[in-house]
């Protein structure tokens, strides 16, 4: 196929073929692959273009998902899909991102968890549902929970949230089994374990 002409469209160029056909590609991969006006390309040729093309796309929309925030690879895998990228070419952007360590399960995990707990008020139980969500491996989250558990500071958190649910229903009258058991629910649903939630109900003198 002879490619008829050539017109630039900002940083990409339309490709016009001599059969009626058109290419659309990033400028980068003119210049790199030297293609001009009156160059014949197979049609092999053609399809790697293509592919090229849907690297750069696909790279260029993985570091936009990323500047947002950070993503574990489940994630930036399952939007990157979501844009209709091919599964060849979503493992090699996954791959080129890990290398320049734009993602990184270890380290989400790490941080994600610390933002949990210091600025959620999250129980360890709704953590691990979370990252679990998030696609982070069993094993992982089991390595990182045990280097991190420290029942003091979901204790501190069960509390505080405690005091101010305390707070909220103080005025409906309630009997101390009603409140007990609000209680115990409410902080299920936060995540806490059984043992922080009875020491909370001790605390307050609602065992």
């Amino acid at each position: 196929m002879k490619i008829e002409s050539i017109k630039r469209d900002g940083n990409s160029v339309n490709i016009q073929m001599e059969d009626g056909s058109s290419l659309k590609l990033q400028l980068s991969i003119l210049k790199d692959e030297n293609i001009s006006e009156g160059l014949n390309l197979s049609e092999n040729e053609v399809d790697n273009l293509l592919n090229k093309a849907e690297l750069i796309k696909a790279k260029n929309s993985a570091l936009r998902i990323l500047s947002r925030r950070s993503h574990s690879e489940f994630e930036l895998r399952k939007k990157l899909s979501d844009k209709k990228y091919s599964a060849e070419v979503i493992s090699r952007v996954i791959a080129d991102m890990a290398a320049i360590g734009f993602i990184n399960d270890e380290k989400f995990a790490n941080d994600y968890y610390e933002s949990c707990v210091r600025l959620k008020g999250d129980g360890i139980n709704k953590i691990v549902n979370k990252l679990m969500l998030k696609g982070i491996k069993k094993s992982l989250i089991t390595e990182i929970i045990s280097a991190k558990e420290d029942e003091s500071i979901h204790l501190e958190n069960a509390l505080k949230l405690t005091e101010r649910k305390i707070q909220f229903i103080s005025n409906k009258d309630l009997p101390k089994e009603k409140i007990r058991a609000k209680i115990m629910l409410y902080l299920q649903n936060k995540g806490f374990s059984y043992d922080v939630i009875t020491k909370v109900l001790k605390a307050k003198k609602l065992y």
